[in-house]
């Protein structure tokens, strides 16, 4: 229930400034414990070129580890076609075309779905809906998704898919092909 309510709060915080509007934080607040380190453990965020299978740039996103242990997702895709398009966390950063090789969503053990009582994996997100024109950006927060996930052995890919999550069927919501990918943290050596 906690993870509904947190995902309910991402999703209408996306609803809010995901359509393009701006809002600025101020960097020069105090913080509220002098104590406190002066520098965060949060690592930097990670940015990363989303490209098509013919090896096209068609966005770009950047995955930020907050404070509040909610990752914070900012995506911008272009030239995508129109409606709806489930986007995910994938357990593997390789993103070699057809992008079989990012391998199945960051599942983490959990089942596929914010609608699966054992669901959802780290790596699910909402569907995007691209509106004509093709072209989108926006910021989700997406709960249960850490750095130590994404910056595993085998790294992490993010993909976007033909197709919209059904947010129930396993393993991946019916989502269809993948039409890009981005390599969010490459393999270990």
């Amino acid at each position: 229930m906690r993870f509904q309510n947190q995902f309910i709060a991402a999703l209408t915080s996306t609803a809010l400034f995901g359509a393009g509007i701006a809002y600025a934080q101020d960097d020069e607040t105090p913080a509220a414990d002098d104590t406190a380190p002066a520098e965060s453990d949060a690592l930097p965020a990670t940015s990363a070129t989303i490209a098509d299978a013919e090896g096209n740039q068609i966005g770009g996103i950047e995955v930020a580890f907050t404070e509040s242990g909610m990752a914070r997702v900012n995506l911008s895709l272009t030239g995508i076609a129109t409606g709806n398009h489930a986007v995910h966390f994938h357990e593997t950063g390789l993103c070699e075309a057809p992008f079989e090789s990012a391998g199945g969503h960051l599942a983490d053990g959990m089942e596929h779905g914010v609608n699966s009582p054992n669901g959802p994996h780290p790596g699910d997100m909402p569907n995007v809906t691209v509106p004509e024109g093709g072209a989108l950006a926006l910021t989700y927060f997406v709960p249960n998704l850490t750095s130590e996930l994404v910056q595993d052995t085998d790294g992490t890919a993010f993909i976007i898919h033909e197709g919209e999550d059904d947010y129930m069927s396993q393993p991946s919501g019916e989502a269809g092909g993948r039409l890009g990918c981005a390599v969010i943290a490459p393999p270990a050596a």
